[in-house]
């Protein structure tokens, strides 16, 4: 019951301080007045309400290279809200309202946030997300030396990312995935909030970096002061899952793998399979993040995928042995993360990392910067609770302030 309550807390405004804390609810999609989707072929800032009904039809199309703004628009889709997969899109977008709703096709996952490819320059910033399959962008353009800064997801939040086929099946869906984004430059994905409710809807990642890497380690890409709570598949109790909370190294081999990326400071709750993940990459350090997970719904039920606080491991061993695997440097992190996994009894399961893995990276068990339990004993209801109690009280003493501005 007090897990219930917990997630019940989430549709209750709260406005301390001129901030949107974890309670923010955005206006009802269906009282809007509605426009055709639609398809923009020239720079400007637009400001709208448009919606598709067709899960082939974007709400809004990008077919230009001159700089777009959406601000203060609002977008709804059975398919993508946003397409921009014309080459050299220059996109900001703020103070947006965007929701995907049904599908209108078999086969089809609910509409991306944002499908992008060729980018080169996005700001997505205090925007409000609901039940959409989250932002995907690939093969982001840095070579033009007029952009000094390419990526900035801020001050966002984000309800119920979502995966699934309305026939069953599903996509994979985070909130945010790169895709062979090399050599960023002042690019970072901070202070968004993101909650997943179990049932609701099936998540696979909250951010997923594959094959993508920042300009070198003084100008790395930053992931830093995010909050999850939830990454479930649906069903919740499905023992098959393979997402988790942020994945850092995913993808690549060699050179490309990922690289130059700093993670710090994020909090994770709830996150399946895992809350922060290594895979292959080197020049990456991941500090001072707080990761906690019941393994439970919020009705007690065990959900069977969670898995292990954090992990480390080098896939690209067997080709270039420890050539690029280098500079991982683990430190300060707090976890207390519960299990099914072993015998099917709950107990804690705070790290993976082989002595191998140790051998070879910055993974401090001792000392000042050692990774630490977060809790003692075994995460909880009220573990959870005291956890969101943290954010809120960061984003109520920050300067930023989350979701939409000026309502």
């Amino acid at each position: 019951m007090i897990q219930l309550l917990i997630y019940l807390l989430v549709t209750v405004v709260v406005r301390t301080n001129g901030h949107h804390g974890l309670d923010y609810v955005a206006p009802a999609p269906q009282a809007l007045v509605w426009q055709e989707p639609l398809t923009i072929t020239r720079g400007g800032t637009y400001r709208g309400n448009y919606r598709s009904l067709d899960s082939n039809m974007p709400a809004v199309r990008i077919r230009t290279t001159q700089p777009v703004t959406l601000d203060g628009a609002n977008v709804y889709g059975a398919g993508d809200l946003i397409d921009a997969k014309f080459k050299n899109n220059h996109l900001t977008i703020v103070n947006t309202h965007l929701w995907a709703g049904p599908q209108t096709l078999n086969n089809k996952r609910r509409g991306k946030t944002l499908d992008a490819n060729g980018t080169r320059y996005l700001k997505f910033e205090h925007n409000y997300i609901e039940r959409t399959s989250g932002i995907y962008l690939a093969d982001m353009q840095v070579d033009d030396p007029s952009i000094a800064k390419h990526l900035s997801i801020r001050y966002n939040i984000c309800r119920n990312i979502d995966g699934r086929y309305r026939n069953g099946g599903r996509e994979s869906a985070q909130f945010v995935q790169l895709n062979s984004c090399g050599g960023l430059k002042q690019s970072e994905i901070a202070w968004n909030m993101a909650v997943n409710e179990p049932f609701v809807c099936d998540t696979e990642d909250f951010i997923n970096i594959f094959q993508s890497w920042g300009a070198s380690m003084s100008d790395a890409l930053l992931i830093h002061d995010n909050f999850c709570l939830g990454t479930y598949p649906n069903p919740p109790l499905d023992p098959v899952h393979s997402g988790g909370g942020i994945m850092l190294g995913d993808g690549g081999k060699g050179p490309n793998s990922n690289h130059n990326i700093k993670c710090y400071s994020n909090h994770l709750l709830e996150t399946s399979q895992y809350g922060i993940a290594l895979v292959r990459g080197y020049n990456i350090w991941w500090y001072d993040n707080r990761i906690v997970a019941t393994a439970l719904t919020p009705d007690g039920q065990r959900v069977p995928g969670f898995n292990v606080g954090m992990y480390c491991y080098n896939d690209n061993r067997s080709l270039n042995g420890n050539t690029y695997f280098y500079n991982i440097r683990v430190f300060r992190n707090g976890v207390c993360y519960n299990t099914y996994k072993y015998n099917h009894q709950l107990q804690s399961n705070l790290f993976d990392f082989s002595s191998y893995v140790k051998s070879q990276i910055y993974f401090p068990e001792t000392g000042p910067d050692a990774n630490y339990r977060l809790y003692p004993g075994l995460a909880t209801a009220a573990t959870i609770a005291a956890e969101k109690e943290v954010w809120r009280q960061k984003v109520l003493a920050s300067p930023y302030t989350l979701g939409p501005l000026n309502e």
